[in-house]
């Protein structure tokens, strides 16, 4: 089984280029799973409940596109956001899923975000595999 896992960046860096890019990337490593972090359903650059998983998902017609959203947006480096933004996690496989949930970890009390992760019990050659798709603090006290 060959798992890949990328955060994604939310639209920052060029989104429209780097979107080709991930999606080439993804069709040449060919993997079962794929994993993202900092997915964002952002309405200042997309349609309502078109993320971007489901936005890379449109060209790489994975079976499976599971977007849970961890923490809405208020502010975006340091300017608030007056629309709906959301920043969560995705999962993307052909593989047959047996169930998937997303675990809220408890919030540091000096963290600006909120943590989960997202826990996903797959299928393959009959074999029973739970992945977990983290996206993790930058700082090391909070990891």
């Amino acid at each position: 089984m060959k798992i890949l896992s990328l955060n994604i960046a939310r639209y920052d860096f060029n989104w429209d280029e780097r979107k080709e890019k991930i999606i080439a990337f993804i069709k040449a490593e060919e993997p079962d799973i794929v994993l993202l972090q900092e997915v964002f359903d952002d309405d200042r650059h997309n349609k309502p409940l078109h993320q971007q998983a489901k936005q890379l998902n449109d060209v790489l017609k994975f079976k499976h596109c599971i977007y849970v959203p961890v923490e809405m947006m208020l502010s975006e480096h340091q300017v608030p956001v007056d629309v709906p933004v959301f920043d969560g996690l995705a999962v993307l496989t052909n593989l047959d899923i047996l169930d998937h949930q997303l675990l809220r970890l408890e919030r540091a009390s000096d963290d600006r975000h909120y943590r989960a992760i997202q826990k996903i019990v797959v299928v393959h050659d009959v074999v029973e595999y739970i992945i977990y798709n983290v996206h993790a603090s930058n700082r090391t006290d909070l990891a």
